[in-house]
């Protein structure tokens, strides 16, 4: 006698695995594979793409605010002594900001980001599986969503570390 919840938990696995289990034979089989259309592996491959330059674009995002923040934070306190530090925290500044303009890591991140996320529910989708985990999967595509909706513009960035350092020095 098989036990039922291990076996609900097993089988799906097995099976979505391309592995089933002949119970009565206690063999395990692998079936004929079905054959990937080249519609199916256009879209796994675009995928894959996609969330490699989602990542990048997020490390790149990061990268660049946090170039600019420290770079425009650390100016204020180099100008008087030191004209060297002064000068490699301005060309950070610059340099960032022309990154920032060409490359848009914030909008590009968006894109792939949120391609990605299309990419998975088509899948799943395709699977016959989205009905079943329709809510949770709406939840993560919001959530996601909103994260997205939350990242900040370079410009804003250094306006913001801007004002924080007048008020400093003017106190």
């Amino acid at each position: 006698m098989r036990n039922s919840s291990a076996y609900t938990v097993v089988m799906p696995l097995l099976i979505y695995y391309g592995i089933t289990h002949n119970i009565q034979e206690e063999k395990i089989m692998t079936p004929m594979m079905p054959l990937t259309t080249p519609i199916e592996e256009l879209v796994e491959k675009k995928h894959s793409e996609y969330l490699k330059k989602a990542k990048l674009f997020s490390i790149s995002y990061y990268a660049i605010r946090l170039m600019a923040g420290l770079s425009a934070a650390l100016l204020p306190f180099t100008i008087r002594t030191s004209v060297l530090w002064s000068t490699i925290f301005s060309v950070v500044i610059v340099m960032v900001t022309v990154l920032d303009l060409v490359f848009a890591p914030k909008d590009r991140w968006v894109l792939y980001s949120k391609a990605t996320d299309l990419l998975a529910v088509a899948k799943i989708k395709a699977r016959g599986d989205y009905e079943e985990h329709k809510e949770a999967l709406e939840i993560i595509t919001q959530t996601e969503t909103a994260n997205l909706q939350q990242l900040i513009n370079l410009d804003d960035l250094v306006s913001k570390i801007d004002k924080a350092s007048s008020s400093r020095r003017s106190e």
